[in-house]
């Protein structure tokens, strides 16, 4: 099929027209040959004018609005609670209803679990953080104080041969009041003295008669969870002992899952047993942050002597 084109003489013309409202009169002057084929595009568009038409039919806009009537019907019935579908549901067969039991029951058991790993790796972070916080403090006070310790203020005096339970005794809960005074005069918020801002923070107070620096030894241990030894009597030592055959090992700051230790060089590590590997003038040995150690070279928070050994790791409440 052919597609009738205009000729591009034509096709200006009828432009001008389209522009003038197909009024003659409003046509700018042209020339006779242009004049001509206005003439002849405007008698064409008239004849247009004078083509009968038919009415046009009603059919197709009844049939459009009859199909919105029933999708307006369609959509009412689905709403409907007794509707088809809903009766469906309701009659869903029980091995359906079970295995929607069972599914909400897996995603109870992995939630659970991974809510509360979150949760205890959230308070841990959060007493890391606090440590790290106290660790710039304790720096800050050592350089104001020639060195020293707030915790050890009152504790150089202890004498050697003593007994580890009433050295820890004495020392128990006046630590972490001395190491308040950080605090008070500016050096941390009060929050950073115990973890998570609540739990009590176990501190390391020398067992001999020489003051040490904070910076003697590259590595050594000054603050930790809670102590769970400390305070212990021989009933509850004994009774905790016949449960488990070991005394508390992790801190209960924790729930005994491990505990944060602050190293003197403001490092902190998460460890699960409170035994660290320190350096010494004597080389390297293993130390229980939890229990002093004895004249024969043995961890203990027994009767025994303790020897007077400033390298001595022991962390007290």
């Amino acid at each position: 099929m052919t597609v009738p084109n205009l000729h591009p003489s034509d096709a200006r013309v009828l432009d001008l027209l389209v522009e003038a409202g197909f009024d003659p009169a409003v046509l700018p002057p042209l020339n006779a040959e242009d004049a001509a084929r206005a003439r002849a595009l405007c008698d064409y568009f008239h004849s247009l004018d004078r083509t009968p038409i038919a009415e046009p039919s009603d059919v197709l806009v009844e049939a459009t609005l009859a199909r919105i009537q029933q999708a307006d019907r369609d959509s009412a019935e689905r709403m409907k609670l007794g509707s088809g579908e809903s009766r469906g549901l309701r009659v869903m067969g029980i091995g359906n209803h079970l295995a929607l039991a069972a599914t909400v029951l897996i995603a109870v058991c992995v939630a659970i679990p991974l809510a509360a790993h979150s949760r205890n790796g959230s308070a841990e972070a959060l007493c890391a953080n606090g440590l790290r916080n106290l660790g710039r403090a304790l720096h800050g006070y050592s350089a104001d104080n020639l060195g020293s310790l707030p915790m050890t203020a009152g504790f150089a005096g202890f004498a050697p041969g003593g007994n580890a339970d009433q050295m820890a005794q004495a020392a128990d809960g006046k630590g972490g009041e001395a190491l308040a005074t950080l605090a008070h005069k500016g050096y941390c918020t009060a929050a950073c003295t115990r973890c998570n801002g609540t739990r009590q923070l176990a501190y390391r107070v020398p067992m001999h008669r020489v003051q040490l620096s904070l910076l003697i030894l590259p590595g050594m241990p000054v603050v930790a969870d809670r102590n769970p030894e400390i305070g212990l009597n021989p009933e509850q030592k004994l009774s905790s002992s016949a449960k488990t055959g070991e005394l508390p090992r992790g801190s209960d700051n924790h729930e005994r899952r491990g505990l944060n230790v602050l190293f003197n060089d403001g490092a902190t590590r998460w460890i699960i047993e409170p035994i660290v590997r320190v350096r010494t003038p004597l080389g390297i040995r293993d130390e229980d942050l939890w229990r002093p150690r004895t004249t024969d070279g043995t961890e203990s928070l027994g009767s025994k002597a303790v020897a007077n050994d400033p390298f001595d790791v022991f962390l007290v409440n």
